[in-house]
């Protein structure tokens, strides 16, 4: 029953730790002049806090682009890479 238990908070964990988007992508969109707001984060301002991340997430960049994009994909508003 404890290994049953273990096993199933594990693979919970896990989860839930892959779906934390890398802290560089929190600090590229505060950048943002809104970043409360998708449709400017994700809009006009895409490029900014693109930018931001190729210049200061180092190995973590592509988790955070994919982060970004799926973010603003999931407000209805397309981002490219």
């Amino acid at each position: 029953m404890q290994t049953t238990f273990f096993a199933l908070f594990l693979a919970l964990f896990a989860r839930i730790a892959l779906a934390v988007p890398p802290a560089c992508l929190l600090h590229a969109v505060n950048t943002a002049d809104a970043p409360g707001d998708m449709s400017a984060v994700c809009g006009d301002g895409a490029t900014d806090v693109q930018s931001y991340m190729a210049g200061n997430c180092g190995n973590m960049e592509g988790d955070a682009q994919k982060a970004f994009i799926a973010t603003c994909s999931s407000a209805g508003i397309e981002v490219g890479m």
